[in-house]
């Protein structure tokens, strides 16, 4: 006997539903195997595919002729005991079908207003700056208050290693390492940290204590560099998808105006 997967559960409420529905005759050279004289057909079969979950890669059409047999047995037997009448049964399976049609409807709009080569090079000069990140190659010492970084820079003017001022004096875990922060973006740092930094000349060191949270910092940038955005053609399907979205949002919107929309209690 052919075991009975949750696969074809899933299905069970929606075949219920349309199982009342009319359904135009099929020869029996479309038909890959009846189930008291109802058919599972090539296109049912290819829907239930889409639909099922990827798990442990692809199936054999067996498999699935298999599962929809299965599920076919439960449908006949949901109607012989009158399931589909119940409410709670028939409002999911409401919603299922207004996600089907509306999905549906999305992708007619979609293919007939497809994004543009056009579109999408404008867009992504807008975009382009934005994905382009400067990063940061640092040092810091870390101590707690203003007068003892302060007292740490009157030692750098007077041509002390900042490395070795930052495993004797910071008190952060950088210290051990002579301050050493490795490459980071401003959003990686905390803003008033970030600011100084963004504003120094390579190969200085602060010379004014940079304040934040975490005590009074000295910094020295030693190096920095920016990072270009990625090709176009190299984010072209995240970015029509981008584009695709907003352009259902705007539609959405449109047809929002023209409707007439009331709310209960309103």
């Amino acid at each position: 006997m052919r075991k009975i997967t949750r696969y074809a559960l899933q299905g069970l409420a929606l075949a219920v539903a349309l199982a009342g529905a009319h359904i135009p005759a099929i020869s029996a050279a479309e038909t890959l195997a009846t189930v008291n004289g109802q058919a599972i057909t090539p296109v049912l079969v290819e829907a239930y595919a889409k639909r099922r979950p990827k798990e442990g890669g692809e199936v054999s059409q067996e498999v699935l002729v298999g599962e929809l047999v299965a599920q076919e047995l439960l449908v006949q037997e949901a109607l012989k005991q009158g399931l589909e009448k119940d409410e709670k049964l028939q409002a999911e399976l409401e919603v299922m079908r207004r996600g089907l049609l509306a999905g549906r409807a999305v992708q007619s709009y979609l293919a007939a207003h497809p994004i543009s080569d056009e579109a999408l090079q404008k867009e992504y000069e807008v975009l382009a700056p934005r994905m382009s990140t400067t990063e940061f190659k640092a040092r810091h010492i870390l101590v707690k208050t203003e007068d003892e970084a302060k007292a740490v820079i009157k030692e750098l003017d007077g041509g002390a290693d900042f490395a070795e001022l930052a495993k004797s004096k910071s008190t952060g875990p950088s210290g051990k390492s002579g301050g050493d922060l490795g490459w980071f973006a401003a959003n990686q740092m905390v803003k008033p940290f970030a600011d100084a930094v963004a504003v120094m000349e390579k190969g200085k060191y602060s010379a004014q204590p940079v304040q934040t949270q975490f005590g009074w910092h000295v910094i020295l940038l030693e190096d920095s560099r920016t990072t270009p955005a990625p090709a176009l053609d190299d984010i072209r399907d995240q970015l029509t998808e981008f584009l695709q979205q907003r352009a259902t949002q705007e539609w959405l919107n449109e047809l929002r105006a023209k409707a007439k929309i009331e709310l209960g209690g309103s």
